[in-house]
């Protein structure tokens, strides 16, 4: 209210009869606030405006009716000290901000130049942030913006000043009008009618002016803003247009431009574009604008190249799809996966026209047509096995292309982390990983916003089928590559349990499995899944007591994995010629059990069994007397009475006899041959044979975070249970399908869209700016987190 005291009669732009009307009432706003003085609460009141141009000149000229100082930018932090201390409410601050005084090179030692400024506007990042919004209360926004320039201000930048109340900004008029543009919040275009709205940056919403609380910041960004003020408008325009029409109608049209010059004027002249069907010279710069957009594929498109057609391509197409906007390539070296894609989406017009396309490539060394599709790109997918990253992230780099990718930071691409800082890579941005390190970061925020302090965090994730259809080997079934699947058995791991950090070598992974009580529909279990220390950082986790990523699975899956890795069937370094594409050679799975046993025995299933029990059994035992084992199994995950016990050794190798009879592996039958001859890749042709999901069949994915959190204020500890479970719908659309691929679209989407366009270098799905928009669109397709508080005894 107390804002209201020298602006209360002023009315809406619409309601006044002409522009003087509405000076003269702000000429004596401006001799109360001489007079009286403003509200001592808004004080300095503070305006900056963007830009120095016609608009930002035409706003200056109406604050000139008010009581104005203008300043400098690098002068505000006196500025607000010295007025806070004198209280002098009579005068209003003006700084008009220019590009210097809101971006800064990246590289410290150059200084700032507006002619490299807008060539490489990459090169710089906003420094708005830090010297101009922790001063001002009022933000004019009447710069031009682009998404490949810096942001004027982020929604999680705004939001970090506002908890650390640096951030006084009462109000945003948008002259620009660009929703999501330089300013991130100003979310959307307003009306004459219904010319504001409120954006909360606390709860992330927007709200209507009415349910205004004094929470938040008042948007007005009226995109047919002359329209205010029809009569001046009008006049104004047609001051300028008459005095043309008069040369305009008495000019030869047929006449060369040069013959025309003085009859026509300069104005005219200048801004005449063609003359007898050719351009003119101030307008030649057009043919080198068209020839460059005829040069690409895609005239008007913006243009994805993804890699990899397998099973959870079909989503991201088919989101990305759905902008008119976009064109897609779809590239891989199975011609089966690629006419899988042809038939899901339909055959691809050959013509400029076509949204969609293939095309089969050798995606195992980078020739001279991946480069070329990757240098033409807007944005590249990899949907390719985790170890194929890092040969197309080389050329994104090198390019300068966008990169996204569902798989986690390999070493391979980490070590890329340096080369990257100039270009836009999103790695981790699958289900697992991917949303759940979203849902992490943002139940963890909420927490904390609540006054939680982190005591316990346990997130689990399972991309399983549904319990109806565990009937078959390791009660699993295979909706996307089995190769990652298989990969991630022998990925070590490193959680911290009981305050303690364990590490444990990926070929013990499996031996740490726990039985996930609380389920009692499903017998499930759990591990724990990669490097949970690299959270400590990004979660803001350092005093909590346990700190583990895990990965659900049924009961049958982890002796069959053990047995898998104890014979050396997940070995991906040592090539077989026998396997390799093209060799005549006959090479049974009997043969491959030989080698692998160095054993000719004539009972080779017994022998095979022995060593698979004496190894696994082994191992199974020293790994159960160890710390890391117990400490794990300490962790409290049930709800219930009721807990699970392990199954006994006997019945994990009756599970992995099963297996093995199942899929052939103790036969004359041929082995498949790869590209590579890896026996994991023949592996995983058997598997995607014997185990991939059947047209009647579905898969389900689930997915739990469990935070203990601990609320001084109110000495109460809480338990927080956030649980997504997602069925497949069809065999395009499983589960893992959809929440693996589904975000990786939505990503490039935002990409594209310029929502990342102020980020560089390998971005962690941690970021608010990445993960806010992308859950969003998430929980529109139906994927989102149900959470459950229960209180516990402290």
């Amino acid at each position: 209210d107390v804002y209201k005291r020298q602006f209360l009669h002023l009315s809406l732009s619409k309601e006044y009869s002409s522009l003087d009307v509405a000076r003269a009432d702000l000429r004596e706003i401006g001799e109360q606030i001489r007079k009286r003085g403003l509200p001592k609460d808004i004080c300095p009141l503070t305006i900056a405006i963007t830009g120095a141009g016609s608009v930002s000149n035409a706003a200056q000229q109406i604050l000139h009716l008010l009581p104005c100082r203008y300043v400098e930018v690098e002068d505000l932090p006196k500025i607000w000290a010295r007025d806070k201390a004198t209280q002098d409410n009579h005068i209003i601050n003006v700084v008009v901000v220019r590009s210097k005084d809101m971006v800064q090179h990246k590289d410290s030692s150059k200084r700032f130049s507006t002619t490299d400024y807008y060539k490489n506007p990459q090169d710089y990042e906003s420094t708005f942030q830090d010297r101009v919004a922790p001063y001002v209360h009022v933000l004019i926004n009447g710069m031009y913006w682009e998404p490949r320039f810096p942001r004027l201000l982020t929604t999680s930048q705004a939001r970090e000043l506002k908890e650390q109340d640096r951030l006084p900004l009462l109000c945003l008029g948008d002259i620009t009008c660009d929703p999501g543009g330089s300013v991130e919040f100003f979310v959307k275009a307003t009306t004459i009618q219904n010319p504001f709205y409120v954006y909360n940056l606390k709860s992330d919403d927007v709200q209507e002016i009415n349910d205004f609380n004094g929470e938040g910041v008042i948007i007005m960004g009226v995109d047919h803003i002359p329209a205010e003020f029809p009569k001046e408008a009008s006049t104004d325009f047609g001051v300028g247009l008459v005095p043309l029409i008069e040369r305009v109608a008495l000019s030869d049209g047929t006449a060369d431009l040069e013959s025309q010059k003085e009859s026509l004027g300069p104005y005219l002249y200048n801004s005449q574009v063609t003359n007898s069907g050719t351009l003119t010279p101030h307008y030649k710069y057009i043919e080198k604008l068209r020839a460059k957009h005829e040069s690409k594929e895609e005239h008007s498109r913006d243009r994805i190249v993804i890699f990899g057609a397998g099973m959870t391509s079909g989503p991201c197409v088919r989101h990305l799809l759905k902008n008119p906007k976009n064109s897609v390539t779809v590239v891989d070296g199975n011609s089966t996966s690629l006419e899988a894609v042809i038939k899901q989406f339909g055959a691809p017009s050959l013509s400029d026209s076509s949204p969609l396309r293939t095309a089969k490539a050798n995606l195992t060394t980078m020739d001279t047509y991946v480069e070329k599709l990757i240098k033409s790109a807007d944005c590249v997918i990899s949907l390719l096995p985790a170890h194929m990253h890092p040969l197309i992230a080389e050329s994104t780099i090198k390019h300068k292309v966008p990169l996204v990718t569902a798989s986690y930071v390999s070493p391979g691409m980490e070590a890329l982390r340096e080369k990257a800082k100039e270009s836009i890579v999103v790695n981790e941005i699958g289900l697992d990983p991917g949303i759940d390190i979203m849902t992490s970061a943002d139940l963890l925020q909420s927490i904390r916003s609540q006054g939680g302090v982190i005591k316990r965090y346990v997130s689990l994730c399972g991309a399983l089928c549904q319990p109806e259809n565990s009937d078959g080997v390791m009660g699993y079934k295979f909706s996307w590559s089995p190769r990652g699947v298989l990969t991630a058995i022998t990925r070590p791991t490193r959680f911290l349990a009981g305050g303690e950090w364990h590490s444990v070598e990926g070929k013990d992974l499996y031996y740490l499995m726990q039985p996930l009580s609380g389920y009692k529909g499903m017998d499930l279990n759990w591990i724990p899944n990669g490097n949970s220390e690299r959270y400590v950082e990004s979660y803001g986790l350092k005093d909590v007591e346990d700190l583990v990523r895990g990965t659900i699975r049924y009961s049958g899956y982890a002796p069959v994995a053990l047995a898998y890795s104890a014979l050396g069937l997940l070995n991906d370094n040592q090539c077989w010629d026998e396997l390799k594409t093209g060799s005549n050679a006959s090479f049974t799975w009997n043969d491959v059990m030989r080698r692998l046993i160095g054993d000719n025995a004539t009972d080779l299933e017994a022998a095979v069994m022995k060593i698979v029990c004496d190894r696994v059994g082994k191992q199974r035992d020293e790994v159960r007397a160890g710390a890391a084992y117990k400490a794990l199994a300490a962790i409290p995950l049930a709800r219930g009475p009721l807990e699970r016990r392990p199954p006994t050794f006997e019945d994990e190798m009756a599970e992995v006899r099963f297996a093995f009879d199942r899929l052939g592996l103790f036969s004359d039958r041929q082995v498949p041959k790869t590209n590579g001859g890896f026996i994991i890749d023949s592996l995983c042709s058997v598997l995607t044979d014997k185990m991939s999901i059947r047209a009647h069949e579905r898969d389900f994915n689930i997915m739990t975070h469990r935070v203990t959190a601990h609320f001084p204020s109110k000495n109460k500890t809480r338990v927080f249970q956030s649980t997504l479970t997602y069925r497949g719908k069809d065999n395009h659309n499983t589960a893992t399908a959809v929440t693996v691929g589904l975000p990786v679209g939505v990503t490039a989407q935002l990409i594209l869209d310029g929502g990342l366009s102020s980020k560089r270098g390998l971005i962690d799905p941690t970021d608010p700016d990445l993960y806010r928009p992308v859950l969003a669109v998430m929980e529109k397709e139906g994927i989102k987190m149900v959470e459950e508080v229960f209180d516990v005894p402290n």
